[in-house]
């Protein structure tokens, strides 16, 4: 061999075993994260002994001898399946996000130190009860002892980002309680949008969007708002219970599929406690201690948010001279002024102002200089110890237990399903909802006009249904424990769970879970024969007069292989282009951002009994009549799908437009995209279906929320309690339960779980044997 290639041969050689050894090492980053689940750990701050058993999914079983080592374990569990959740999560809350982005994070940040959860969650965390503080304590502890034995092996995200978490405390979680509130509520976007709206285009014409109400106050049209920073949120998950009367085992069955965003990992964490008097399987939230829905021995439960308007603004009569002034019951005032220090990743730190009246914090990006001051009025600000009412929750025994408990539940507005061992089905609405007089929320008030100190209905002005003799209790979003509130003038998922569970049929787990994977659209049915009205007799070619046939022998299936499921949904986004891209203009987006809004004004166009007149929602010159915008919109879905999927009409499907990716934060970068993100999958489904997986109509038409878990329990069996993830229990992305229930979401299979120690015990798990000692 000559000389020169000995040197190539040794270089490359030496290149190999450099590339081979950065493999090795960053293989060993990856994996040095991933969770102890065998063996014995001595942790300081246990009372005594506790096992974790993690099934095959990695769903821990903690069995403790007291329920502070229960919540103690589940922070250490906790925290080594999902710490950058977790951490991420605490960062958004308190405003802090620019400390692991950068000047990036500053927006969102700025926003939440304006609104506040960082003081409301000292407020709060300095009057909690000795009981809460002691529970919310050992969590954080548990937490701590995690990050104290493996703080040197971070996962990923930590590594990648040069970030060190500091120690858990009472207040992160507290944080994290009133952000998600926040996060729930529609009320943010919809509300601001909606005053642009009227703001852009006057309330003769912005009217005809909206549901009957209120005129908005001469004052909106001086507001200048920010623009919208993200979608409203979906409220749409369904939740039901049928009777022991009508079902297989004789006793009832209770179900729930939360809906959410798509997102890495999985909102929820599977868990199940038992120790002392609590004995609880089910979804809890990461950086929460104890069970958010699930069941125990007597009893199940699941809920749904009912989107109710949990938000005003109130426009403050201030100084000309010093908008620092502001009357407030006759008496001139000063605000309050806040100074907040905005740390911020490799730049100095960034200081801000925030103003408080009797009112809430004032809301506005350029208050008392060219446009009226705003202040927020949040019921989900006021003082309330939910994780009592969680931890009583968990505990109850029967319905009247139950409803006792809600009767402190006083924060975001949902509709609870609940069953009970003992034959009892009930559903109740809860939580803090305006009682508005003279006045609507859905627009800014003047502050002579707003109601102060606000009042609020109680439970008592939701009557229970307990037992009815259908047999049933359903919820499916929005619907009549909101009357006072909603405005929706559709209702067309809890139509389909009313016709589903109405059937003479005797149910089974396996028939709830079917009931679950509807995708039949009422939306569509209701829609349908508008569209194919305006259709009839046209002019149409050879291609155009197939698809109309098909279309008009349509089911309203959402399947993934559906035809016609693609044309509805392509047609409806452009007579939607149609109708309000000209007239919102900028707007636009931000309209179709929202959840209900687009649909609902879409449906007062096109259903005859609740048709409004197009024209005058264009101008003059551009009117057009509805029939003829039908059938151009029919015309340009044509051409649309076949540039999508080619001139064969029976080559088109559903599940070629509408995919389902599951997003890891960090997966927007495109080096990251392939480690960290999961799909495209083929989705069946819309967001008018049970089976609800919607796209944003500005966006289509990629599914962007889903399903965040699915739970079905079986009264007659604790050891029959099916509850599933979209993804997996892991957030780290070497871990082999990242995703290893993606296969079970994606078919609609769903997972069991064991509830009963013996049972447990006899399982071949990973057991992990935390043992109290050491010094805290």
């Amino acid at each position: 061999m000559s000389r020169w290639l000995k040197i190539v041969f040794f270089l490359f050689l030496a290149g190999f075993i450099g590339f081979m050894g950065l493999c090795a090492l960053g293989y060993h980053i990856l994996m040095r994260s991933m969770p102890v689940t065998r063996g014995e750990k001595t942790l300081a701050g246990l009372a005594d002994t506790v096992s974790v058993h993690r099934d095959d999914f990695h769903v821990p079983h903690i069995l403790a001898r007291t329920e502070t080592d229960l919540y103690f374990a589940q922070g250490f569990v906790t925290a080594q399946e999902r710490l950058w959740q977790m951490e991420l999560w605490r960062h958004l809350s308190q405003g802090r996000l620019a400390e692991i982005v950068g000047p990036s994070g500053l927006p969102e940040d700025s926003l939440m130190r304006a609104v506040g959860i960082h003081r409301m969650a000292r407020n709060i965390a300095s009057r909690l009860p000795a009981e809460s503080r002691t529970c919310l304590q050992a969590y954080a502890d548990g937490v701590n002892a995690y990050l104290d034995a493996f703080g040197n092996k971070l996962p990923l995200e930590f590594n990648l980002l040069g970030h060190r978490p500091l120690p858990w405390k009472i207040i992160d979680t507290i944080s994290i309680m009133r952000w998600l509130c926040w996060e729930a509520s529609p009320s943010w976007e919809r509300d601001r949008t909606l005053a642009k709206i009227v703001h852009k285009i006057g309330w003769s014409r912005a009217r005809r969007l909206l549901p009957p109400g209120t005129a908005p106050s001469p004052e909106l049209e001086s507001i200048r708002w920010r623009p919208a920073s993200r979608p409203s949120p979906r409220v749409a998950s369904n939740a039901w219970a049928v009777s022991g009367d009508r079902t297989e085992s004789g006793a009832p069955i209770l179900a729930g599929d939360p809906l959410g965003a798509v997102s890495l990992p999985p909102f929820w964490f599977l868990v199940h406690l038992q120790g002392t008097d609590l004995d609880v399987l089910g979804l809890s939230i990461p950086g929460i201690p104890g069970i958010a829905m699930g069941r125990n021995r007597a009893i199940a439960w699941t809920f749904t948010d009912l989107g109710a308007d949990d938000m005003d603004f109130v426009i403050e009569e201030t100084d000309p001279t010093d908008f620092t002034r502001y009357r407030a019951k006759g008496l001139w005032r000063s605000m309050e002024a806040v100074s907040e220090t905005l740390k911020v990743r490799g730049s100095e730190p960034a200081v801000m102002t925030v103003y408080e009246t009797v009112h809430g914090p004032v809301i506005h990006s350029d208050p008392g200089r060219e446009t009226p001051v705003l202040s927020l009025v949040w019921a989900g600000s006021r003082y309330s110890d939910e994780f009592a009412v969680r931890r009583r929750l968990m505990k109850a025994r029967n319905w009247p237990e139950f409803r006792e408990v809600l009767e402190n539940y006083q924060t975001i507005p949902r509709q609870f399903i609940f069953a009970g061992t003992d034959g009892t089905i009930a559903s109740q609405a809860a939580g803090v909802l305006f009682r508005r007089v003279e006045y609507s929320g859905r627009f800014p008030v003047p502050a002579g006009r707003f109601q102060h100190p606000p009042a609020f209905y109680s439970l008592t002005d939701f009557p229970p249904k307990v037992n009815p003799p259908e047999g049933w209790v359903a919820a499916s979003g929005p619907e009549a424990a909101l009357e006072k509130d909603s405005g929706m003038i559709t209702e067309w998922r809890p139509r389909r769970v009313r016709q589903m569970l109405s059937a003479d049929t005797v149910f089974t787990v396996r028939l709830i879970q079917d009931i679950g994977g509807d995708v039949i659209s009422d939306c569509a049915l209701d829609l349908l024969p508008r569209i194919l009205e305006a259709l009839t007799g046209s002019d149409m070619d050879a291609k155009a007069n197939t698809v109309y046939d098909r279309m008009a022998d349509w089911n309203g299936s959402m399947n993934t292989g559906s035809m016609e499921a693609a044309v509805f949904h392509v047609l409806l986004n452009q007579i939607t282009v149609n109708i309000f891209k000209e007239e919102l203009g900028d707007l636009y987006d931000e309209f179709l951002m929202l959840h209900t809004e687009p649909h609902e004004a879409l449906f007062r166009l096109m259903v005859p009994s609740t048709r409004t007149d197009l024209d005058g929602m264009r101008p003059y010159e551009q009117r057009e009549d509805l029939r003829t915008l039908i059938r151009r919109s029919y015309l340009e879905t044509l051409e649309i799908l076949a540039d999508r999927m080619g001139d064969d009409p029976s080559r088109w499907t559903w599940g070629h437009l509408h995919t389902l990716i599951f997003k890891h934060p960090l997966g927007r970068h495109s080096l990251l995209d392939r480690t960290l993100n999961l799909g495209p999958f083929p989705v069946k489904g819309s967001a008018f279906t049970l089976f609800s997986s919607g796209h944003m109509l500005n966006d289509p038409y990629a599914a962007v929320w889903s399903p965040s878990a699915r739970f079905i329990a079986d009264l007659s069996d604790p050891d029959n309690t099916r509850l599933t993830l979209p993804t997996g229990q892991s957030g780290q992305p070497m871990d082999p339960h990242y995703k290893d229930q993606l296969p079970l979401y994606l078919t609609e299979r769903s997972l069991g779980h064991l509830m009963t120690r013996k049972k447990i015990l006899a399982q071949s798990w990973d057991v992990l044997t935390l043992i109290p000692g050491g010094t805290p």
